[in-house]
């Protein structure tokens, strides 16, 4: 069968596609139009060669008016073998040809040879630079399969991944990606577009070098042209390209936040609307950063805004990224972002992270913005400093200790007095935020610890002035176990001998730990002796120390006995409540609320719409009998990202039991 003749097009050099690969970064760039390329050089050849008269890899032409697919037929050792002769010679010519032999024997899956040329490779005999081109020649694409052939030597592989590093280098070499651009500003359309591709081949390390240039112009002089060309080569990259410059402009040192503002405020995109109201309106804002800023704004917004207005707007922006943050699961979703740690954002680097602490990230930074704009009025205090926790937790569920503590401190521009932190409870038990109550108790803790209140009186977070208990006081009722656990412990430790509000609540928290076991806690509420064994084993294989309960009624006395609860399973067919009633009191009961519920037997039309509609964020599904511990697995995954910090392990059940007997004076 003749095939169609191929249409030529022309293609832009500044058309280019990213071939990516996970060998560390090392990339290419190639036009993104070959397939249709006029060959000039070529004689005539058939409708079928695209190429004419031949390939100059591999030698033999191919055209002819009734030639097949030349490649695709090429299935028998005998057709094969002239070409595979034939690169096997080419890469005996030198490192260049090598290169370009293991591409097309990788490419035709000629393994051994593959394996061959790369193990009589002398590494130590072939220059850095030949090394680097090499590495590019072969590409990332056949990079990867040489990678994942099993019949590739490991001697091979490493001096593969040598060739692929070498190349790395070199693209991404400061040297090289400073040359060019310098060469942006050439007069040379040949240079312009060359350095343009120089700086794509670079990839995160060319970003950080455009970035770095751009932070360094003298706003003083007339570097506007020098800037904005430097920024329509940033924005072609992807979408993470201008992070860098949010983060100079958030953290970076004076001068260069300021350089790094107002070139995003040239830019005019209404993604950094929050960057240009910092700007314009930030106390410490040099001049031109202010001007751009509010240039920015007007453009956007039609007209300018005054300070309160700008306050509003960050106040909301700051809720919508915490509520944001709130709501993404805790999976493995990873994405890449741009971070820096030090004082001035020298350290810039571009990490791997998961959406969730990416969301959390961009909480803390709105409320950095906030504290540059704002006079924080202890309400907006609260706000900052419930960002902070949260992000804090998120990042470690077991922050805590004294430094992290200071370093928590230092870096916000107000006191930890009592008010500031009682309200800051009281968010997190009027929203039942659980992240922040977790941080907020870990905070006072140590504040306690190092700064204890006057002896011979209650603690003030423990008094409310009323016979209600505390926010404080309430945490040690809440849902979560390692909240409620952590909580009893802390207000016992600052009550001592002193009464407070809701004192036999905690008193009921610490009994309640007294008894925690060192497996997590299951309740199964069934009759049948067959089924309850069957389901006895499959929970204990899972992990849970399990109890039995007959109904609803005994069901509601286990879940108040409290402890490490982590799934309720029941039969559909109740003795005493439809299901739908049982969900509702699990619901209700404080120790049970966030407890997943699994129904299980055959499938039941109006339990699944009760389940649909029901109005409680907690877990809850309706199942066939479970025969294996691998009928649970859907489930664990889905609690697992719910979950906005770890559950408690083993050993922390243990310590947590101790403290709770010492507390209590049981120790004796």
């Amino acid at each position: 069968m003749k095939r169609a003749a191929v249409v030529p097009c022309r293609f832009s050099l500044l058309t280019l596609v990213t071939l990516a690969t996970a060998c560390g970064g090392f990339s290419i760039f190639v036009p993104a139009t070959l397939v249709a390329q006029d060959d000039p050089f070529a004689e005539a050849g058939g409708a079928g060669d695209i190429f004419g008269g031949g390939d100059l890899d591999f030698g033999a032409p191919t055209g002819g008016a009734d030639t097949t697919d030349a490649i695709s037929d090429l299935t028998t050792e005998a057709e094969l073998s002239p070409l595979v002769a034939q690169l096997i010679q080419l890469a005996t010519k030198g490192p260049i040809d090598r290169a370009k032999a293991i591409n097309s024997l990788a490419k035709i899956g000629r393994w051994n040879e593959v394996n061959q040329a790369l193990n009589q490779l002398d590494l130590a005999k072939t220059p850095a630079s030949a090394q680097a081109e090499m590495g590019r020649l072969i590409g990332p694409s056949q990079y990867i399969r040489i990678n994942q052939e099993a019949s590739v030597s490991d001697e091979a592989k490493a001096k593969l991944q040598a060739l692929a590093k070498a190349a790395n280098e070199y693209t991404t070499s400061d040297k090289r990606l400073d040359a060019a651009i310098l060469d942006l500003s050439s007069t040379s359309e040949t240079k312009r577009l060359a350095a343009a591709r120089t700086l794509f081949e670079g990839g995160n390390a060319a970003i950080r070098q455009i970035t770095n240039r751009i932070i360094s112009l003298d706003p003083n002089q007339d570097t506007s042209e020098t800037r904005n060309k430097l920024l329509r080569v940033l924005r072609r990259f992807d979408g993470q390209a201008m992070a860098p410059l949010q983060r100079h402009a958030l953290y970076g040192e004076r001068q260069q936040r300021a350089r790094a503002a107002a070139a995003l405020a040239s830019i005019g995109d209404r993604n950094f609307i929050a960057d240009y109201v910092a700007a314009a309106f930030a106390a410490d804002s040099l001049d031109f950063e202010r001007q751009a800023g509010m240039r920015a704004i007007t453009r956007l917004h039609g007209k300018s805004i005054s300070n309160g207005a700008a306050i509003r707007f960050l106040i909301d922006d700051l809720a919508g990224k915490r509520q944001m943050a709130q709501s993404v699961p805790r999976g493995q979703a990873i994405e890449t972002c741009w971070s820096c740690s030090s004082v001035g954002c020298e350290d810039l680097q571009i990490i791997e992270t998961t959406s969730f602490l990416s969301a959390y990230r961009d909480a803390v930074d709105a409320a950095a913005r906030l504290k540059r704009v704002a006079n924080l009025t202890p309400e907006l205090a609260s706000l900052v400093l419930a960002t902070e926790v949260e992000y804090r937790i998120a990042v470690d569920s077991d922050w805590g200790m004294a430094s992290e503590v200071d370093q928590l401190a230092q870096s916000l521009p107000f006191e930890f007095d009592d008010s500031l932190l009682d309200q800051t409870l009281s968010s997190a038990v009027q929203n039942q935020n659980e992240i922040l109550s977790l941080g907020m108790v870990r905070l006072i803790a140590e504040i306690r610890a190092t700064s204890p209140s006057v002896t011979g009186y209650a603690d003030p977070l423990l008094l409310t002035g009323m016979s209600s208990p505390s926010s404080l006081v309430q945490l040690a009722t809440s849902a979560h176990p390692r909240v409620r656990y952590e909580a009893a412990i802390l207000v016992s430790k600052l009550a001592g001998s002193e009464a407070y509000p809701g004192s036999s609540e905690v008193r009921r928290t610490l009994s309640e730990m007294v008894g925690l076991q060192d497996r997590p806690a299951a309740i199964l509420v069934e009759t049948r002796p067959d089924v309850i064994l069957q389901m006895e084993q499959i929970l204990t294989d899972l992990g849970y120390d399990v109890t039995v309960v007959p109904d609803v009624n005994r069901l509601q006395r286990a879940i108040r006995k409290g402890g490490d609860l982590r799934l309720i399973l029941s039969k559909m067919q109740l003795s005493d409540l439809p299901p739908v009633e049982l969900l509702d009191i699990v619901r209700r009961s404080p120790r049970a609320r966030n407890v997943p519920v699994v129904f299980f037997g055959d499938h039941d039309l109006s339990l699944q719409t009760s389940i649909r509609e029901n109005r409680w964020d907690a877990t809850t599904v309706q199942m066939a009998t479970p025969r294996t511990v691998a009928a649970f697995d859907p489930l664990n995954e889905s609690v697992g990202r719910l979950s906005q910090f770890d559950s408690l392990s083993t050993l922390d059940r243990r310590m947590l039991r101790q403290q709770a007997i010492e507390q209590l004076d049981l120790d004796r």
